[in-house]
């Protein structure tokens, strides 16, 4: 396999870049990145510095010229370390995604093999790997890894490419007018596939139209274009684009009668999937195949898994399964993800031979491990005949088995224990099935934590604030429910400013688990102080009491002389902790005694009612008393401290462009220092989640144990609150109060949904169990159950319980399984 190369030289000469440090611009880079924690390698590395709202990657160049990196392409050389210019290769552009778009184009230009182009508003994805399956058994493929389809997922998909593959598969993906078309510079697609347009990414666009034909600009030197012409507005917009000799339509009736041919209509029973076949068989035909020719394989395809799983396992193992194909690409991206992972240290992968024709197993396996050995992996269990010979590239521990089965019956002998598990595989392996006997299954009931809603939510409250407003994020009570090592890990790597627990022993857990962003500690006990300081933990103070303790803690341990962060809490008119704002002369008097010993790293309250317009005048009030305070306080201890007010609502409502700036009242004279995110992370509350289009990112669901039939007469569980007015069919659930499913919901009419309906809960809610009516619909032993989630409103059934989703979501038993999905 051979791939991107290019010299230091070369690329400056495509992106028209400075060299302002030049130590050999004859260095061949062999690898782009644009973040730094996929560092694999120093040689040959080249790390792009892009900036963005949010984030830049200038912040981190010192980091990785420390780990080796000494190429370097910026747009802002101002603060760049005078040691890392003497001793690195650093080209200086305008624009670093422009520039890592021509470094790919130009790549692309090299490409002699065809290549496959793919856009539509869904259905990319799976149409791309459903093609990678049909046709793999004959041809050697570059596809984009997972969804990399974005302005800068393009360029690194096809940076990714093996120059020696048969044919490429890549998708676009667009949300603004003119994004296509630099797109479309980089793949020059010679068949184009349109899967669908919906109104999904319609936001910047004015009508359906000119989406349409933002997507169409993908094909402008496409040979030919697969589309399915039942769309009226499609087939016109490509009609009145291109030529009919590009065209190459099909529509859903003709492509029915090829699934009843095959017999595949059984398998492909919704819109979208036959859509997406549809493409797929359009594709084949297009490149020659008969439909006899992929008849079988079209039986055989398997079902795409959307989505990476990270859960706990047996002996206290984080269990990683993301085990439905495996490629050269999607296995960087998985390692990449397993040594993210802080929860432990040790890091071991349990790999197959890959499945990918026409490969030189020489160089594959070679480069397969030496990602392994870059990415200092402590394991490889390896499953195979082909991997296993090339055990002597692998500098880690290495376990060769000969079969997937081999390693079942012989899983018990391998000492799993407190450490990360990567399960990755060819589909033909069924990794699957070790990915079952590793995972815990102490309880059937299942909290599925959508990480890609966490992360898309926590940017959107984020685009809400200033680029220089900190944020911190509270991961306290077990991060409501979702578990606080696996929300932490992911809020440490989107470089959030500070995390926050309520008490000592949650920040303790988290600096175990590799957590290293500041912490705050909400509600510090006086005995624990010590381990506060051993932990770097920063407490919060909020009475006169708290702060000479922790000085004499202070006094008593403190090995050097610097200040230890605190951070004040003053009550502004909730009365539920905090110094009294009208009096704050001995705290004053007390910080300036104390200087040597403390640093008030910020000054903060807590707004009672920042989602209720009708008490606006409250809240500003809260908010002039803190920065009166605050004023006061700096004044007397002779610096500036971060000042945060705002919780979600506090942020959705207040945290804007005028009001940050003194014009929403003429008497707040006041700039946001830190915000605190803590339920609007996960899109758990109903007015947040509106006005704000969060995602939510929970979903509870359960099994159904039994279904007992119950005569009309019969009551059921403790008390037989309920009685059956007809002979009924009752499921068993096992989730009870004991797990955080509420007593109060007893007989209050509370739904779960069950095979595409609404059933309701019945009789006294046990400890362990409850009822659900499922007399009308047809359900059996073992079907899935929706507690909460997409169908059924976690808000609506807060407020059967009458209480908040708070409540609900944080008493969520620590015995329910949390699985992490992305």
């Amino acid at each position: 396999m051979n791939f991107f190369s290019s010299t230091i030289s070369e690329i400056a000469s495509t992106t028209s870049a400075k060299i302002i440090a030049d130590n050999n611009s004859d260095n061949i880079i062999t690898d782009i990145i644009v973040d730094s924690r996929l560092f694999d390698k120093s040689k040959g590395t080249m790390f792009i510095a892009i900036q963005t709202e949010r984030n830049d990657g200038h912040h981190y160049i010192s980091e990785l010229f420390k780990k080796g990196v000494r190429n370097f392409l910026i747009t802002n050389f101002q603060n760049i370390d005078k040691s890392i210019v003497a001793n690195s290769n650093i080209l200086v552009v305008n624009d670093a995604v422009a520039a890592l778009q021509l470094i790919a184009g130009n790549y692309r230009q090299k490409l002699t093999y065809p290549i496959i182009g793919i856009t539509g508003s869904n259905g990319k994805t799976i149409v791309k790997e459903w093609l990678w399956q049909l046709l793999s058994p004959d041809v050697r493929i570059s596809r984009s890894p997972k969804s990399y389809n974005s302005q800068i997922g393009v360029p690194l998909s096809i940076l990714k490419m093996a120059s020696d593959s048969d044919l490429g598969i890549i998708e676009a993906g667009i949300s603004n007018v003119g994004e296509m078309q630099k797109l479309e510079t980089i793949i020059r697609p010679n068949i184009g596939i349109l899967t669908n347009i919906g109104t999904a990414h319609l936001l910047n666009f004015h009508n359906t139209e000119e989406l349409i034909n933002e997507k169409l600009s993908l094909f402008i030197h496409s040979d030919c274009i697969i589309y399915c012409s039942d769309n009226v507005s499609i087939d016109k917009s490509i009609k009145k684009t291109f030529p009919s000799t590009l065209l190459c339509s099909w529509n859903k009736k003709t492509m029915g009668s090829i699934l009843e041919d095959f017999n595949l209509d059984k398998i492909f029973t919704n819109d979208a999937s036959r859509e997406n076949i549809g493409h797929c068989i359009q594709t084949l035909i297009s490149l020659g195949y008969k439909p006899l020719n992929f008849k079988k394989r079209m039986t055989d395809i398997a079902p795409i898994e959307m989505r990476l799983e990270s859960k706990m396992g047996i002996y206290n193992c984080q269990i990683i399964n993301d085990s439905y194909s495996l490629d050269i690409n999607s296995f960087i991206i998985a390692v990449d993800t397993l040594v993210q992972q802080k929860r432990f240290k040790k890091h071991s992968v349990i790999l197959s031979d890959f499945d990918q024709n026409g490969e030189t197993n020489d160089l594959l396996y070679s480069q397969v491990a030496d990602i392994i050995n870059n990415k200092s992996i402590d394991r490889v269990i390896a499953v195979g005949t082909s991997i296993t010979k090339y055990q002597h590239l692998f500098k880690c521990d290495f376990i060769p088995f000969k079969s997937t089965t081999d390693l079942i019956n012989k899983i018990t002998s391998i000492p799993f224990n407190n450490e990360s598990v990567l399960i990755k595989g060819a589909r033909k392996f069924c990794f699957e099935r070790i990915s079952n006997l590793l995972q815990l299954k102490e309880h059937e009931t299942v909290l599925e934590i959508n990480t890609e809603a966490v992360i898309n939510n926590l940017n959107t409250f984020r685009k809400l604030i200033d680029r220089n407003t900190k944020m911190l994020v509270m991961v306290k009570a077990f991060s409501y429910g979702s578990g606080s090592i696996d929300i932490a890990n992911i809020l440490q790597r989107q470089n959030v400013d500070y995390m926050a627990v309520a008490f000592i022993d949650e920040g303790i857990e988290l600096r175990e688990a590799g957590i290293s962003t500041p912490i705050i500690v909400m509600n510090p006990e006086d005995g624990g102080l010590n381990a506060m300081l051993k932990y770097n933990l920063e407490p919060e103070i909020y009475s006169l009491h708290k702060l000479q303790a922790f000085c004499n803690t202070l006094n008593s341990s403190r090995k050097t002389k610097k200040p230890f962060k605190i951070h004040l809490k003053i009550d502004t008119g909730m009365h539920r902790l905090g110094f009294d704002y009208e009096n704050t002369t001995e705290l004053v008097n007390f910080l300036v005694l104390n200087n040597q010993l403390v640093h008030v790293e910020s000054i903060f309250s807590h707004l009672a009612c920042a989602d209720n317009p009708e008490n606006d005048s409250f809240t500003l009030n809260q908010i002039k008393k803190l920065e009166t305070t605050a004023t006061i306080i700096e004044k007397a201890i002779g610096y500036k401290t971060i000042h945060h007010i705002l919780n979600s609502n506090g942020i959705a409502r207040f945290a804007n462009e005028k009001f940050c700036h003194n014009d929403y009242s003429a008497e707040i004279k006041w700039e946001i220092g830190m915000v605190r995110l803590g339920i609007g992370l996960y899109g758990a509350e109903k007015n947040l989640r509106k006005s704000l289009n969060l995602e939510n990112a929970l979903r509870l669901k359960t099994i159904i144990s039994q279904i007992q039939n119950v005569k009309k007469g019969d009551g059921i569980g403790y008390g037989l609150t309920w009685t059956a007015k007809r002979n009924s069919k009752i499921a068993i659930l096992p989730i009870g109060y004991a797990d955080g499913y509420s007593l109060s919901l007893s007989n209050k009419h509370a739904k779960v949904f069950v095979n595409g309906h609404y059933v309701e809960i019945v009789g006294r809610i046990c400890m362990d169990m409850c009822f659900a009516d499922v007399t009308d619909i047809t359900a059996s032993e073992g079907d899935e159950v929706e507690i909460f989630g997409n169908n059924v409103s976690i808000d609506e059934l807060a407020e059967i319980a009458g209480t908040i989703p708070y409540e609900l979501i944080s008493t969520l038993s620590q015995r329910i399984k949390r699985v992490y999905i992305s």
